[in-house]
């Protein structure tokens, strides 16, 4: 079936510096699927809510959902706080879907409960997601040299996905990233380089998935 049959929906908050760069770097992840025939739902800002997260969520054309927020153990946030996906609440609604959430912690408990509760996959991280930030570009996420390798193989999972790689695939390709990303910042001659390379490990360990390994978008 031609990909224009279904929808990729994203959250992007923005109320602070770890969500203002989300936002940013997710702009690829949305240009990759609309190429490909993805209708878009963005979630931006404001609209990171409750209500209109689950809203989009029971739409049966959304088949692979991208979360960008605070988390928890329990909860992937949405705008300034406002739960969206939440244990023993809503994991329902992942059921037939792909999860990717760039969100601290999500991985084991709520990502295992939306596994438990039908959804194809679900790809976290079991500890803080971390990037270096660039004071001087905090205004200009995407020119900050210093994050760009964090969500450079962090976008690479969602990017996998998006071209209809199995979820094990999506993680295994950002792990052989990080290996050479991290390899290159060990040899790089700025002060905070040993810190961008050793964050780009530390997310690279972290990564990884619920559900079945062959979970791969079908269109």
């Amino acid at each position: 079936m031609p990909a224009d049959k279904f929808s990729f929906l994203i959250t992007r908050p923005d109320f602070d510096d770890t969500t203002a760069y989300c936002l940013a770097w997710s702009g690829q992840l949305i240009n990759e699927a609309n190429d490909r025939g993805f209708a878009i739902l963005d979630l931006r800002k404001e609209k990171a809510t409750l209500e209109e997260f689950e809203g989009r969520m029971k739409l049966p054309a959304v088949i692979f959902v991208m979360l960008n927020g605070h988390g928890t153990l329990f909860t992937v946030e949405g705008d300034k706080g406002s739960m969206l996906l939440e244990y023993g609440k809503n994991e329902h609604l992942t059921k037939g879907k792909i999860i990717f959430a760039r969100s601290r912690y999500s991985l084991e408990k709520l990502g295992g409960s939306c596994a438990q509760s039908g959804a194809l996959g679900y790809v976290g991280y079991s500890r803080p997601f971390f990037f270096v930030l660039d004071s001087a570009q905090g205004a200009h996420p995407l020119n900050d040299e210093l994050a760009k390798p964090c969500f450079i193989a962090s976008n690479l999972v969602a990017l996998s996905i998006i071209k209809g790689q199995a979820i094990s695939e999506a993680v295994r390709k950002s792990r052989e990233e990080s290996e050479k990303l991290k390899a290159h910042w060990q040899t790089r001659p700025e002060i905070e380089a040993p810190l961008v390379a050793s964050f780009i490990s530390w997310n690279s360990n972290c990564l990884d998935f619920c559900g079945s390994p062959e979970a791969k978008l079908q269109y």
